[in-house]
């Protein structure tokens, strides 16, 4: 029971580091660098950032400095290949 404990801790605490990054590089990367004259065009270019530059082009450390595109495709190729 206590390994499952420690586990979930780990977990909670990794998803928590995952978040505090993810908000410091759009903060540092997009929001600082930019005035919104609404909140709708602070949306659109958030939304914008996440699905086009951070999920599609932004290179991310733990996926070994690939954007999460290439490391996808990389699994796949090497999926089939085994």
């Amino acid at each position: 029971v206590r390994h499952d404990s420690v586990n979930e801790a780990q977990r909670k605490l990794l998803r928590q580091r995952s978040m505090e990054s993810f908000w410091g590089s759009l903060k540092n990367e997009l929001v600082h660098h930019c005035r919104y004259a609404t909140r709708a065009e602070a949306k659109a270019s958030i939304q914008e950032y996440i699905e086009i530059f951070y999920n599609r082009q932004r290179r991310h450390s733990r996926l070994g400095y690939l954007s999460p595109a290439d490391f996808v495709l990389n699994y796949n190729h090497l999926k089939k290949a085994a």
